[in-house]
């Protein structure tokens, strides 16, 4: 009896370490997605928005891959005080002229939008 409740504590910490959640699944098939459109050359105008998609999918995909093998989990204890709500505004500044500098079709203004979202980045640090 002691032998059996020993093999099935190590099976079940087997399939503590391959546990998969849906955002595995989903983030893989997503990537499968992105990589058959970037093969296929489907919406030929947006190539650029549709490569850094496919890349940031594949990134989230390995990492919840590689989250899942190692057994590993991220909890985050936050709690908002004014530090917190800072970083977040910065942060949001900085996603902001990001977008509008990725967006922009005169190659100078987004130049110079990439060049002013430094200037709040460099807070950060």
């Amino acid at each position: 009896m002691y032998v059996q409740r020993g093999y099935n504590k190590a099976i079940s910490s087997q399939r503590k370490n391959m546990d998969f959640s849906y955002f595995s699944y989903v983030t893989g098939l997503a990537s499968l997605f992105g990589f058959i459109a970037q093969v296929m050359d489907w919406f030929p105008h947006y190539k650029e928005l549709r490569r850094s998609i496919f890349l940031v999918l594949v990134g989230i995909f390995v990492g919840s891959l590689s989250s899942a093998f190692n057994s590993s989990s991220i909890t985050l204890d936050f709690s908002i005080s004014g530090f917190s709500l800072l970083l977040i505004a910065i942060g949001s500044l900085i996603l902001l002229l990001l977008m509008v500098a990725t967006f922009s079709r005169d190659h100078s203004k987004r130049n110079e939008l990439y060049g002013v979202s430094g200037i709040p980045a460099s807070y950060l640090y």
